[in-house]
């Protein structure tokens, strides 16, 4: 073990994490502990076991990193919530050779001074509760590569400080406008990324004007169809736009992208779409197009 005032981080050799953190009990003041562990690597680099209550003995904790570690069939505990100063949550990549962090997001509004959460590559399923809420303070969300289906609860409408939203390769089947109205509360203020591609998720797409800080959308590899409509008009800082491979139709002309100006990547490959723009009209960007 390194400690450095209030730094801790363990060179794990296939350690029972309750008693790394029994031996941390005689130092309270640990803000940053990074438990990062090598599994499934032959070097035995990796903790297992439970995660252990003993974690609240380190009230002031704020960094917590458990990636690729071994925690077998655990659910995401409700203890952490009474550590009160955590910022960062690392529980990804946990799940590897079939042992995954099971259940599904429950309220994590707990925890007060959440910053970013990690919980990707885990076997959470099922739909996300709509009484699941998100600490006001949270800007980083990504779930990518675990089982959720349905949509996006309402209640991540109000997470006023999200910044990134990732659920990547889940099974998402809410038509596409539902999910975008469920964000559209003081959410589509702070939204700069939305990464909701290789899901099931369908519908056209919604308008996105109102997103006014969103930068980055990926939406590809899902089952959008039918027509865009011609009344609709992306975000006004959108820098990429990843539509490719669904089964959207019809034309986008210069209104869907009039008021834009820093669109940088557009793909709308894999899809049954054509531009069409009025011949004196000027883009306000240059981009690479995939079509």
């Amino acid at each position: 073990m390194q400690l450095l005032n209030s730094c801790v981080k363990y060179e794990l050799e296939k350690r029972v994490l309750a008693a790394v953190v029994l031996s941390l009990q005689p130092h309270p003041h640990i803000s940053i502990l990074d438990l990062y562990g090598e599994y499934p690597d032959d070097s035995g680099r990796y903790m297992s076991g439970e995660i252990h209550k003993s974690l609240m003995e380190l009230p002031q904790l704020q960094y917590l990193n458990l990636t690729s570690n071994y925690f077998q069939d655990t659910h995401i505990p409700e203890f952490l919530a009474s550590l009160k100063n955590l910022k960062y949550l690392d529980l990804s990549e946990l799940d590897l050779r079939g042992n995954y962090i099971t259940g599904t997001l429950s309220d994590i509004s707990v925890f007060s001074s959440l910053k970013s959460l990690f919980l990707d590559e885990n076997r959470l399923s099922g739909i996300i509760p709509e009484g699941v809420k998100l600490p006001s303070t949270l800007e980083d969300l990504s779930v990518w590569s675990n089982f959720l289906d349905g949509g996006i609860p309402k209640s991540f409408g109000n997470a006023c400080s999200l910044f990134s939203l990732d659920i990547i390769d889940n099974g998402l089947s809410d038509d596409l406008p539902m999910i975008i109205s469920h964000l559209s509360g003081c959410t589509r203020y702070s939204l700069q990324e939305l990464r909701l591609n290789m899901n099931q998720t369908n519908g056209t797409l919604p308008d996105f004007s109102i997103f006014i800080s969103l930068k980055v959308l990926y939406l590809r590899n899902n089952q959008l169809n039918g027509e865009i409509p011609m009344d609709i008009q992306l975000p006004p800082k959108l820098e990429e736009l990843f539509i490719n491979s669904n089964s959207l139709k019809g034309l986008l002309t210069d209104y869907h992208f009039s008021n834009m100006s820093k669109l940088e990547y557009l793909d709308l490959s894999d899809n049954s779409l054509g531009l069409a723009f009025t011949q004196n009209w000027i883009p306000l960007f240059n981009c690479y197009l995939y079509t």
